[in-house]
């Protein structure tokens, strides 16, 4: 097997610790183990997460909800290894029998902590195994590799386990035709796409705020791309980032999905990792600052809106699009 470009996460900034020879930012290294000789069969890599599952009484598309990552991982494999087999699975309980069939010296990439496998069993079986961990913390998994979206959290993780291999895997942008029109001059709210629940102090300060206290709209039942992609196409809202509470990591699946539909972005500060990368790809502000700073962009003209949109979009997809 042959590595045919170099290093597609080069376009960013090398991450490494203090008194450590070892990038955050590489992937070539995972797979060096499967360069074979031409008689040897190459190793398959699935890609796997989980079908569906019930959120309350909401029923969870996985394959919508990962897709930013797995994409990514498709999209920089394909073009790394050329001759590698990449398969694309989802499973529900009742598949997973399809965890014994992986072969030795497979490598299996999988998303979200739902029906994850039994990491421990297919290690021993010869099965190279990655998680990646699409939620903002960092717990242990016992997979060889874990990968993070996260540039803090990829720190933070290196910092708190120096023995486990972690590593920084950025979602890339998302081509796609479904994007936001500022120059329809739609009715324009703030949108929090997500539970304000989980973030109630700064949820009361919003509802407070005059400023936003009317317009900020939670919107919590897009779990498919059809409904997304219809909430998305042809509106003129502005969206809103809020971290959970007690998590301050800059959530890149949903923040470069939006940036994908060409949306303008108010979001909290996060943490200097994670904004600095953002920093000229939406707004971040200070939590007593949003309701002023949203109050600013719904009375700026859709012209002026649409070029603002224009210049995240196009700033977003030259620096996401070589991932």
């Amino acid at each position: 097997m042959s590595v045919n470009t170099p290093n597609l996460l080069s376009r960013f900034e090398l991450l490494t610790l203090p008194n450590s020879k070892r990038p955050i930012l590489n992937t070539h290294s995972t797979f060096e183990f499967v360069k074979k000789s031409p008689k040897v069969k190459p190793p398959v890599i699935h890609i796997g997460t989980i079908d569906h599952y019930y959120y309350g009484d909401q029923l969870i598309n996985g394959y919508f909800l990962f897709k930013p990552a797995i994409l990514s991982i498709i999209k920089c494999l394909k073009v790394r290894y050329k001759d590698v087999v990449i398969k694309y699975i989802s499973l529900n309980q009742e598949d997973k029998e399809y965890f014994n069939n992986i072969q030795k010296q497979d490598i299996l990439i999988w998303i979200g902590h739902r029906l994850k496998p039994n990491f421990h069993s297919l290690k021993k079986r010869g099965v190279y195994t990655i998680y990646y961990n699409p939620e903002p913390d960092t717990t242990i998994y016992a997979s060889n590799e874990i990968w993070t979206y996260s540039k803090y959290l990829c720190k933070k993780y290196i910092k708190e386990n120096p023995n486990k291999i972690i590593k920084f895997f950025p979602i890339s942008f998302e081509d796609n035709k479904n994007k936001l029109n500022y120059l329809l001059n739609n009715e324009r709210k703030l949108i929090f796409l997500g539970s304000l629940d989980l973030r109630e102090e700064k949820k009361a300060k919003l509802l407070t705020d005059p400023n936003t206290q009317n317009d900020i709209i939670e919107v919590y039942n897009l779990w498919n791309d059809k409904d997304f992609n219809s909430f998305m196409n042809n509106k003129s809202h502005i969206f809103l980032n809020l971290t959970k509470d007690g998590t301050n990591a800059l959530p890149s699946f949903r923040i470069n999905k939006l940036l994908s539909h060409k949306s303008i972005i108010i979001s909290e500060h996060t943490n200097k990792l994670d904004d600095k990368m953002y920093e000229d790809l939406l707004y971040f502000c200070d939590i007593d600052k949003i309701g002023k700073l949203y109050h600013e962009l719904k009375n700026k003209t859709p012209v002026e809106l649409q070029e603002i949109a224009n210049q995240f979009y196009d700033r977003f997809k030259t620096k996401f699009s070589q991932i």
